[in-house]
């Protein structure tokens, strides 16, 4: 949620596929999605316990940790977007990625 909300250099869609059932068959769909890298997932995480605001809760032979999900997600778009650069990720170029509508695979051009 946090990656939709928030606005960095590097935010951009790609194409994506999958199977889906229409009509009783199944068929190859794209759709255009948020292109998201969760590589800072776990900073994110870190940097919102330093805040102080995560309570930790034993229940069985686990640890719980408990959060407003609100204050999560606000320091989420915060945090992404005073941090998130641009990147030579994998997902910093849609353009060599092209799905075909007609197959039950995702083809790949370089």
């Amino acid at each position: 949620m946090a990656d939709v909300r928030a606005e960095y250099p590097s935010k951009h869609t790609v194409v994506e596929s999958s199977a889906i059932q229409v009509d009783g068959h199944r068929i190859w769909k794209s759709y255009e999605t948020l292109a998201v890298d969760g590589e800072d997932f776990s900073a994110i995480g870190e940097a919102f316990e330093q805040t102080g605001k995560v309570r930790h809760v034993s229940l069985g032979n686990g640890i719980l940790s408990m959060m407003s999900q609100r204050e999560l997600v606000d320091f989420a778009v915060e945090w992404i977007e005073k941090n998130r650069i641009c990147s030579a990720s994998f997902f910093d170029f849609p353009q060599q990625l092209r799905y075909t509508d007609d197959k039950d695979y995702a083809a790949y051009y370089l």
